[in-house]
């Protein structure tokens, strides 16, 4: 059996993936090896966005604080404090930041 971690995000070094959006690795394999998830936050300064992507495995995104808007299929769908997305394994999607704060996901 794995141990418990406890991560603080304040003490966690953010990874910069340019145009300033910043993500922070929360759990994952990285983390512990055991780990059968992913999990970070992401914060998107004011009128940013991550290109299309996606990933090897289902991701659950929920908005956090800011306003914000999810591009799946061709579709984008605005989003509000606490919606949730679930994208499938290999669905290509982005997220926006169409506010004027920052943009702050859980995922």
């Amino acid at each position: 059996m794995a141990n418990a971690i406890l991560r603080k995000q304040a003490e966690l070094e953010p990874v910069k993936r340019g145009d300033g959006v910043e993500t922070t690795l929360l759990v994952g394999t990285d983390v512990c090896q055991s780990a059968t998830f992913t999990s970070g936050l992401t914060q998107f300064p004011a009128g940013k966005k991550v290109p299309m992507h996606h990933h090897n495995c289902d991701e659950q995104v929920t908005l956090l604080e800011g306003m914000a808007e999810v591009e799946i299929d061709g579709e984008r769908t605005p989003l509000e404090r606490y919606d949730t997305t679930y994208i499938p394994a290999g669905k290509p999607h982005r997220f926006i930041n169409v506010g004027d704060s920052p943009l702050l996901i859980l995922w």
